[in-house]
Formats: structure tokens, sequence, C-alpha cells
């Protein structure tokens, strides 16, 4: 999980009675409210939906206002996990909600950033011929990452799908629609990956090597008589400080880039971590409190 805490100015809209609030990211790519979507899909555990079906990198923080205009911390998630909720709801709603989704807030936030009323499209004006090479590549650069025996028939089915949701070629999409198009080619490649991707292939043996001297971080080691840094004590403020390179972090991250498959493990370790930072931020308030308050047993505790 990405955790980026930014005042962000959400643009609220209405499926079947239910909130949803969207924002664009710095690119101007749409996140969505990890709880709205949940309670629109019929997730009744927003965190074990996020934890089961989103990728970790997809999940991010951001600080809101709510309705009472307190600040708050919120989760939201990135398109593509949007998709993966979606296709694997239960709810006879979700695909209405697919199609709203898609039909309406998506072109709407990737053209202005926010979400506005539906806009016209003027049929005439098709793609220019950068908008269809870039269209084009970006259906190639995810079949690439395919095993070559399925690439053929994602791209015969990705193209067939454009054709089928506009009903024209992809060089005649109307250019108003070519966010969406982006966008169809990404759920496409989303739906590939959950239902219709062949076996994994076998991975190559290899050997990981993290030795301790990966935890000799200046920031947290002492130093004995010769100036020599020594492995740290590690506790609960170690682990919190941003500024520790985790080696199990590290080691997810080379696992996950040779191909293993470790967004649980990922998501968990991402879970601790943000558990612990809250509750070293709790004992931080604790201490100051006792402190203050010049409560002598507090601040022995906390001094060990």
């Amino acid at each position: 999980m990405n955790q980026i805490s930014t005042f962000v100015s959400p643009t609220v809209f209405n499926f079947n009675s239910l909130d949803i609030h969207v924002v664009a990211d710095e690119r101007g790519e749409p996140l969505f409210m990890a709880n709205d979507v949940c309670a629109i899909l019929g997730y009744t555990n927003a965190h074990a939906a996020i934890s089961k079906h989103c990728k970790f990198n997809g999940v991010t923080k951001r600080e809101v206002i709510d309705s009472m205009g307190r600040s708050q911390e919120a989760n939201f998630i990135n398109e593509g996990n949007l998709y993966r909720l979606i296709i694997k709801s239960r709810k006879p709603e979700a695909e209405a909600f697919e199609v709203k989704v898609m039909e309406e807030i998506l072109p709407a936030i990737r053209k202005t950033g926010e979400y506005r009323a539906p806009y016209a499209v003027n049929p005439t004006d098709t793609l220019t011929a950068a908008q269809a090479e870039e269209l084009r590549l970006a259906l190639k650069q995810r079949c690439d990452l395919l095993p070559k025996a399925s690439q053929a028939a994602f791209m015969i089915k990705g193209w067939s799908r454009l054709k089928a949701h506009f009903g024209v070629s992809y060089r005649q999409i109307p250019q108003s629609e070519f966010t969406e198009a982006l966008s169809l080619v990404t759920r496409h490649a989303s739906e590939w990956e959950l239902l219709d991707s062949p076996e994994v292939p076998v991975i190559a043996e290899k050997k990981y090597n993290f030795p301790k001297e990966l935890l000799l971080q200046k920031h947290f080691c002492p130093k004995d008589e010769s100036g020599n840094l020594l492995l740290p004590k590690l506790d609960l403020r170690t682990f919190a400080n941003e500024k520790f390179i985790s080696p199990i972090k590290a080691l997810l991250t080379e696992m996950h880039a040779d191909g293993h498959n470790v967004d649980a493990a990922y998501a968990e370790f991402a879970a601790m971590q943000f558990g612990i930072k809250a509750l070293d931020d709790q004992l931080s308030m604790l201490s100051m409190i006792g402190t203050g308050a010049g409560n002598s047993a507090l601040k022995i505790l906390f001094r060990k």
C-alpha cells in the first residue's frame, strides 16, 4: 500500500442512493474511496475484500474532509483494483455499477480531473494517429507480459471488445471517447489476469540473499569504540520510523519483480507496519500527556 497522505477534495456521485467519493491523483488518474466501493458491491468487510482482491500498489491513503468538516484519512483504490472488486462481487448491481463507472464517471474524470455531468460525443472527430497508436501500444504492452501461447487470444479478444463497445474499429473511435477506450483496455487486461489467464509458468530457481548486514543503517545502529556500526536493537520505534529500510520489504519487492505472487505477504507486511506506526503515535501521545501532567510513573515507563 502506498502511504500517501495528501489533502484532496473528493467529488461525490450517487449510485442506487449510495455515495461514492472519487478523486484524481497527481497524474489525473481516478481513485475511488474503498469503503464506498465495497458498500456498493456488497462487501461487508472492506479491509478483508481489499486484502484479498486488490493489489497493494493500487491502494493509497488520502486525507479528506468528511460531511461534518472533519479531516480524516481514507483508503482509495485505483481503476485496476476497482475492476477486481467488481469482477469478484456477487451482487447483481455490480454490472450496472460497472457501466455507470465506465460510461460516465471515468471519461469525465480523465477529461476534466473531476466528476461532472456526461459530456457530448461528436462521432465525426475520430482518434488522431497519435491517439490510435497510444491505444494500440497500451494493448500491446500488456500483451507482451503474457506467455507467448496466450498473446494472440488476448489481442484478438481485446480488439473485439473495443469494436463491440464502440461499434467501429479502433481508429474510428471518437476522440472524446479516447480515455474510455484506454479504460476498456485496462479492464480487459485485469479480467484476463483474474479469469482467463493460463497456468502460471514455472519461475526459474533463484537464491535470495539478505544478510544481517542489511540492518546496518546509520540512523539505527550504535558504534563501537572503533567507530564501527553495530547491529541495531530492533524495537517498536525502529519499525515505526519511516527512515528504516526494511529487508522484509526489500525481499518481497525483489520476489515480486521475479514473478512470484507475494501480494498477500506484502499486504500483511504493509498492514503490520501501518499498525506499528499508529501504535507508536499513540504511545508518543501518552508519553506527552504523562510528561505534561507530571506523572512520574509514566515518565519512568516511557523512558524505558
